[in-house]
């Protein structure tokens, strides 16, 4: 069933959709997250100390960094301006697996970054933003201690590098899969128009 004509969005969310401001985080933060984890893809064909990797890393750094900052917002923005209701069409099951779906969306574009960051700082390599910084040290970094030995390289290493396969990838696929099912199989559009449109 095609989605009924809806009038120009506003900048904030209303009954039936996302507003402008929603709309944005929404897409600016999918691409970041995308060209981040392409750009994180990328590294390992390039040798360390080469400064194209370099500057590689560095953009995939203030990347996650931006990722954080925008996802707070979003999440600050969301408090003050709460997300439409679900869809009228969804099953109880549909409503409940979409609101999963979110919260781990959410844990993601926090762990993410935040693992990112304590992985490069248990190093000793600072993160900035954008050239700006360097951020706060929020672990300890103590350079007696070799990285691979320390437990802060290992658990971030674990959540950042292995994890990302199994949660960012899977999360991610469970958002994407649940908008063309209602789109395709469906054929109803109006899940996307919540976040899309005029």
């Amino acid at each position: 069933m095609a989605a009924e004509a809806l009038p120009p969005r506003g900048a904030r969310n209303d009954g039936l959709r996302y507003g402008r401001i929603s709309q944005t985080f929404h897409w600016l933060i999918a691409a970041l997250i995308v060209l981040g984890f392409a750009l994180g893809l990328t590294l390992d064909t390039w040798s360390r100390g080469n400064p194209t990797r370099e500057a590689i890393i560095f953009v995939h750094k203030s990347i996650g960094v931006t990722v954080l900052l925008l996802a707070f917002a979003r999440i600050w923005w969301l408090r003050r301006n709460p997300a439409p209701p679900p869809g009228a069409r969804l099953a109880v099951w549909e409503r409940r697996l979409a609101a999963v779906t979110h919260k781990l969306l959410y844990l993601v574009m926090i762990v993410y970054p935040l693992s990112g960051i304590v992985l490069s700082q248990a190093v000793g390599k600072p993160v900035t933003l954008w050239g700006i910084g360097p951020l706060p040290q929020i672990i300890p970094y103590d350079p007696a201690i070799p990285a691979l030995q320390s437990p802060w390289v290992q658990g971030a290493s674990t959540v950042h590098v292995v994890g990302r396969y199994f949660t960012l990838l899977a999360v991610l696929a469970l958002h994407v899969l649940g908008v063309v099912k209602h789109a395709v199989i469906d054929r109803d559009a109006s899940m996307f128009e919540r976040m899309w449109g005029r």
